[in-house]
């Protein structure tokens, strides 16, 4: 199956907004493992974090704006 590209800012807004495993899952087409891949994905990038117990956090390190656009530039589009 051919990868498909999803919009890294567009999923961090709807994680960071509250949208629940199930939704997430829906709106972008994704299997339980494809979404843990996309989670992985964006917490590689320093986009997200987790706690000890694995809930997602807000992460740590702030970033300039320029360096947050360059951040969203190249991650702009996650192939899944």
């Amino acid at each position: 199956m051919a990868d498909r590209e999803i919009s890294a800012r567009e999923a961090v807004s709807d994680i960071r907004s509250g949208m629940d495993e199930a939704a997430l899952m829906k709106k972008y087409k994704l299997s339980q493992s494809g979404l843990r891949d996309l989670l992985i994905k964006l917490t590689e990038l320093g986009l997200l974090e987790t706690d000890k117990e694995g809930k997602l956090r807000r992460p740590k390190k702030r970033y300039g704006s320029r360096n947050f656009y360059a951040i969203f530039a190249a991650a702009r589009r996650i192939p899944n």
